[in-house]
């Protein structure tokens, strides 16, 4: 069995090796659940990138999709995002072939940016926005 798991999963699994019932609105998914229960598994990890630049990224078992702030030096979070990276994880697992601006893959940053920002939106409760690759700052 394989599943996506995130950062946030290990302080409910600590916890629960140690035989606590992690709280309620922990987020995160204990991996004995996800071990005991397949069906409970991550479909995909929600990243935030907040240090060196400013980004978030959506990871499924099939792609990694990716966008970097407008502004990467001014704020944790950003309102206006550029789509930065789209792996295909089944051809190119490595992540060596940055697929962003293929247009035939149009559906697929479609899909994976209204996903993205609803984690967005799940996680830190705001509305940014996604430009595709090839809009640039300032140009519609």
């Amino acid at each position: 069995m394989s599943s996506l798991v995130s950062l946030i999963d290990y302080a409910p699994t600590l916890l629960t090796c140690g035989g606590v019932t992690p709280p309620a609105g922990m987020p995160g998914i204990p991996l004995q659940r996800i071990l005991a229960s397949p069906e409970a598994a991550r479909r995909e990890v929600f990243v935030q990138i907040s240090e060196s630049g400013v980004g978030r990224a959506l990871r499924t078992e099939d792609w990694t999709y990716a966008v970097e702030g407008e502004n990467p030096e001014s704020e944790a979070a950003a309102s206006v995002y550029r789509e930065a990276y789209l792996y295909d994880l089944k051809a190119d697992p490595a992540q060596h072939c940055n697929l962003v601006r293929e247009p035939a893959l149009e559906p697929v940053r479609d899909a994976l940016r209204a996903r993205l920002l609803a984690s967005i939106r799940e996680a830190e409760g705001t509305e940014p926005s996604i430009r595709p690759a090839e809009e640039k700052a300032g140009v519609p």
